[in-house]
């Protein structure tokens, strides 16, 4: 019986002198390299657009690590979500009682800047006299006598000159925030059992 080559033997091409004589068709038609040099510069190729690919995910990587650290812990979330709860609650003690009979505030003021400050959000000072819960006027001079304190600061806007935004001092955010824990933990179910 005889052999056919066609049958046992790989293809094979001749495009050129440099042509091996297993290069296949399949080979030419994906323009697959032909000699060693043309396989080592593929394979440079290769590296780099993996050594790319890897730097390009480690820089995503990176991206949401500072993301989670930018975003508040957990025990901090909870702080804040705290003291929303009790300005929530101190609203709802002045709509029970006589107007005025509850005004701090001061302590309102503190509570609010705590929980935005944790949350990342910019107070106006506008928003801050919204949220003493009395007129802008002595919300005003409860924001300048904290200022006195150290216990809040006044920070330009960069945008707007016309406005500025107020924050918590490094000490009173430690103070509010072990004064909010001391609350949780007052108020937690285990404690009320």
């Amino acid at each position: 019986m005889a052999r056919n080559p066609s049958l046992h033997e790989p293809e094979t091409r001749r495009h050129d002198d440099t042509s091996l004589p297993w290069r296949s068709e399949e080979a030419d038609r994906l323009n697959l390299p032909n000699g060693l040099e043309q396989i080592s510069e593929t394979l440079r190729k290769v590296a780099e657009t993996l050594s790319e690919t890897a730097a390009l995910q480690r820089a995503s990587l990176e991206t949401k690590r500072a993301a989670r650290e930018k975003s508040p812990p957990h025990e901090a979330q909870m702080l804040a979500s705290a003291a929303r709860r009790y300005l929530k609650h101190r609203r709802r003690r002045e709509g029970l009682f006589a107007p005025g009979l509850f005004a701090d505030p001061a302590w309102d003021l503190l509570l609010d800047l705590y929980a935005s400050g944790v949350e990342r959000l910019q107070v106006p000072v506008t928003s801050a006299c919204i949220a003493a819960a009395v007129p802008a006027s002595t919300a005003l001079r409860w924001i300048g006598a904290l200022e006195e304190q150290d216990l809040v600061h006044r920070v330009a806007d960069k945008v707007d000159g016309r406005r500025a935004f107020l924050t918590l001092s490094p000490r009173a955010t430690e103070l509010m925030a072990d004064w909010v824990r001391g609350m949780r933990d007052l108020f937690s179910e285990e404690n009320l059992g």
